[in-house]
């Protein structure tokens, strides 16, 4: 497991002793081919309406048919977390949903997408700290394939830093967003965000350092004209609705089109 995933270590083996705690869950670890496994997927989504001791045990049945590797395992571990959350098991759907990130394939394309859900469920619980790692983690993986999901995770990070205040690390997202050329919209709001938390300091610096956070989300707003028509529209949204815009100068800046 890679070490720079600080909250799967803490999850992981929570996961496990959650997992095997669970009578439905218990039973001999075994493996079939991918025939057998995709059968069982198949008939564990038709319990839907069964008992729910009942589905855990079909989807655990394809846990078992898988193998390490397969992506089938880790949609598994997530379906069989969603149906204990929904028994309200928190604690034991956290650690399969933790244990599901930590089971998909690095290149697969959705263990970003593990990692964002699983750090709104975490930031949804009062972990800061392992919703900032999952969401970094998330931004780091899809920035290159998924460009789109990379600039969420970063406009979830950038929300976490104004919730906690924290002036430097937010201004770091926004340059971290210029570097990796993020889009105008992802732009417009991290540099209205660093803005807000600036002006709250007061004072002459302050207020500098919100009108230099205004300008420069004016200019990612004006290169959305280059982007693609729905994202030069939520730039465009992004930009009228920026509460940075409306506490220093309303008619300022360049207009919407």
């Amino acid at each position: 497991m890679r070490a720079d995933l600080p909250w799967l270590r803490r999850a992981l083996p929570a996961a496990i002793a959650a997992a095997l705690s669970w009578p439905c869950l218990a039973g001999p670890v075994a493996h079939a081919g991918p025939v057998e496994a995709r059968e069982a997927w198949e008939q564990a989504r038709l319990l839907a309406q069964r008992p729910w001791r009942e589905r855990v045990r079909a989807y655990r049945a394809v846990r078992q048919a898988t193998h390490a590797r397969d992506p089938l395992r880790a949609r598994a571990l997530s379906a069989e977390a969603r149906v204990l959350r929904q028994q309200g098991r928190v604690h034991a759907a956290a650690a399969l949903e933790a244990w599901a990130t930590a089971a998909t394939p690095e290149h697969e394309p959705e263990r970003a997408a593990r990692c964002d859900a699983q750090a709104g469920l975490l930031h949804g619980e009062g972990d800061v700290h392992a919703a900032r790692a999952c969401w970094e983690d998330a931004e780091r993986r899809a920035r290159r394939e998924q460009p789109w999901r990379a600039d969420e995770a970063l406009e979830a990070l950038a929300r976490l830093a104004a919730e906690q205040a924290e002036h430097a690390r937010l201004r770091s997202w926004c340059l971290h967003a210029e570097a990796v050329k993020a889009r105008p919209s992802t732009r417009v709001a991290l540099w209205g965000a660093w803005g807000l938390l600036a002006l709250a300091q007061g004072g002459t610096p302050g207020l500098r350092a919100a009108e230099q956070a205004l300008a420069h989300a004016a200019t990612a707003f004006e290169q959305s004209a280059r982007a693609d028509p729905r994202e030069a529209l939520r730039a465009s949204k992004a930009w009228l609705d920026l509460p940075l815009r409306q506490r220093l100068a309303p008619s300022a800046g360049p207009r919407a089109r």
